[in-house]
């Protein structure tokens, strides 16, 4: 294993495995961002946990010459929700109001000590070091500079982090835009600069036209990067609704072997333009 596994990395995994019972191994892997050596040793953990009423938790098999993985859950697996940091930590905050609140399935002393379970975790959170020399500490007001995906120069942002957690897309950092007011997502590894809060140097609000694309696909392995519920599939055309310009053709060259953009007429010439310079450059 190259890393050592959170908490959040078994968290995640549970609810990718709600989703399908079987998996193709590169689907699975590229889902998680671990390999499958990870990938096995996190099941065998796992596996080694019973249920209440004696059932495995989880159990897999592994298909070598198909490459797939098959997966068989226990009834308390099923029925186990789970939660992000952000989420713990809006029940925290709503906790530590001061707000009279109507909890009738926990009693006295057990919310007590919730609450100061909670304390001692927010605490120990609150203070990130990453490798990069980067220091960012929770609920501490501060600008980041952040390339957005797609983009070549940096934005500022004025924000208020809340939690750090992670996705398939790699380590997140959780926090509020002080400008646009609202919760955002930041990927760790985008984040160039952390310094000291200037709201007047923070970039302004932030105006996202988002755009629909339709383009051929030779496969659908490109279909775990986006969004399930707003793929579409027509007459041998994907078309897909991306945030941005940019976003979109940060895709299509990562993927530009396997996908050819039909429409809009605009992202195909600035695609093709950025190709032939590519090549242009790689000739000289």
């Amino acid at each position: 294993m190259k890393n050592k596994l959170q908490l959040q990395d078994f968290t995640f995994f549970i609810n990718i495995l709600k989703d399908s019972n079987k998996w193709k191994i590169d689907d699975l892997t590229k889902k998680l961002g671990k390999d499958i050596e990870t990938i096995v040793y996190m099941l065998n953990i796992m596996s080694e946990v019973y249920s209440v009423n004696g059932e495995n938790f989880i159990d897999f098999e592994i298909d070598s010459s198909e490459n797939l993985i098959f997966f068989e859950y226990s009834s308390t697996f099923k029925e186990l929700n789970t939660i992000t940091d952000f989420e713990l930590f809006k029940i925290y905050n709503l906790l530590k109001s001061n707000q009279n609140l109507n909890i009738q399935n926990i009693n006295k002393k057990d919310y007590k000590n919730f609450s100061k379970i909670l304390d001692m975790y927010f605490d120990e959170k609150s203070n990130i070091e990453f490798e990069d020399n980067l220091s960012i500490h929770l609920l501490t007001d501060i600008n980041i500079e952040y390339l957005k995906i797609g983009y070549d120069d940096p934005k500022t942002y004025s924000i208020k982090p809340i939690s750090i957690s992670n996705n398939q897309d790699g380590n997140v950092l959780e926090a509020i835009d002080l400008i646009d007011n609202k919760v955002k997502t930041f990927l760790i590894n985008r984040i160039i600069e952390v310094n000291e809060l200037n709201l007047i140097s923070s970039s302004n609000k932030e105006k996202i036209n988002s755009i629909e694309v339709k383009f051929k696909y030779k496969n659908e392995n490109f279909s775990n990067k986006l969004d399930k519920d707003n793929t579409f599939f027509k007459d041998g055309l994907c078309i897909y609704t991306f945030r941005d310009f940019n976003v979109a053709l940060e895709f299509f060259f990562e993927h530009f072997q396997k996908l050819q953009i039909v429409s809009p007429n605009k992202l195909k010439i600035e695609f093709n333009k950025r190709i032939n310079n590519l090549v242009d450059m790689i000739n000289l």
